[in-house]
C-alpha cells in the first residue's frame, strides 16, 4: 500500500493488530492532521470505510486495522480493497496524486467490486452455526 498511496506514511502492527498513518506529505511525512485534531481527508476516509463497510477506529491521522482474530481470507480481502480504494480517495482529495492508480471504470476494479458485491448477497445473514458460536 506504501508503494501504491503517497499518502500512506508509517505502518505499524503486531499480529492482525496494527496502524496505518497518513501523511500529507511522503517525504517529508508530515501527518495528514495534527495530534488531537482531524482533516477534511481523514473524516471522508472514516466516512467511506462506514458507507463500504468497513468499521474501524479512523482518528487524527490514522486509522486502525484490528480485525476478529477468526476472521477468514476473503474478509481480509474485502477489507483491504475498500482501504486501498479509501486511500485512493485521500490521494485524490489531497492532491498527491493525479491520473495514477487504478480507475473506477478499470474492467479489473469493476469485474472485483461486482465478485465482492456477489459474495456479499450470498452470505448468510447468521453465520454463528458456520463458526461454532
Amino acid at each position: 500500500m506504501k508503494a501504491k498511496h503517497p499518502c500512506v506514511g508509517p505502518i505499524r502492527n503486531i499480529g492482525l493488530f496494527g496502524i496505518i498513518e497518513l501523511v500529507r506529505d511522503p517525504k517529508t511525512q508530515e501527518p495528514i492532521a495534527a495530534f488531537n485534531t482531524s482533516a477534511p481527508e481523514m473524516l471522508a476516509l472514516g466516512a467511506f470505510f462506514r458507507k463500504n463497510g468497513l468499521y474501524t477506529i479512523v482518528r487524527w491521522n490514522g486509522f486502525f486495522t484490528n480485525p476478529p482474530l477468526i476472521i477468514t481470507d476473503e474478509e481480509l480481502d474485502f477489507a483491504f480493497d475498500v482501504i486501498d480504494r479509501g486511500l485512493t480517495e485521500v490521494d485524490e482529495q489531497s492532491g498527491q496524486v493525479e491520473g495514477r492508480g487504478q480507475s473506477r471504470s478499470d474492467p479489473e476494479h469493476v469485474e472485483r467490486e461486482r465478485h465482492l458485491d456477489d459474495r456479499l448477497e450470498h452470505e448468510p445473514e447468521d453465520q454463528s452455526e458456520e463458526r461454532g458460536v
